[in-house]
């Protein structure tokens, strides 16, 4: 009988103890949970902050752009380039029929005169990247 009272009393002490330890690492792992949840909202505001700088950014260059570009417009609006070499090319009579027939190659279907002011687009366009780009990798 005094057997079965130390093993009660054993099984008992070892049941506590159980759970004691089952409730120190419950309450870390509450801990951990909050821990995580406050560091997850810290960087979902940063993320926020991130994207509305980077999208400024964007607004940013996307408005010098347009700036730029209607500036390009305006100065070669109504301009003709100057062909006063004192030739010409003779008219060919009659079209290919060749490989190249059907091309949608720009530059054959481009008047020259639009050339320069297509090349000065461009040029602003990579321009207007680089800024957008640099400015983006600043942030």
């Amino acid at each position: 009988m005094f057997a079965n009272i130390k093993i009660a009393i054993f099984t008992c002490a070892l049941l506590l103890s159980a759970l004691g330890g089952w409730y120190v690492e419950h309450c870390r792992f509450v801990a951990f949970e909050e821990k995580v949840a406050s560091l997850g909202k810290e960087q979902e505001i940063k993320n926020e902050q991130i994207v509305k700088e980077q999208k400024q950014v964007t607004e940013g260059i996307t408005n010098d752009y347009k700036n730029k570009l209607a500036t390009i417009k305006r100065s070669y609006a109504g301009k003709l380039l100057n062909n006063s070499s004192g030739s010409q090319m003779p008219s060919i009579s009659c079209t290919t029929v060749g490989t190249n027939e059907g091309t949608t190659d720009k530059v054959l279907t481009t008047e020259v005169s639009q050339l320069p002011e297509q090349c000065a687009e461009t040029t602003q366009q990579l321009l207007s990247l680089q800024a957008w780009i640099l400015q983006q990798a600043n942030k």
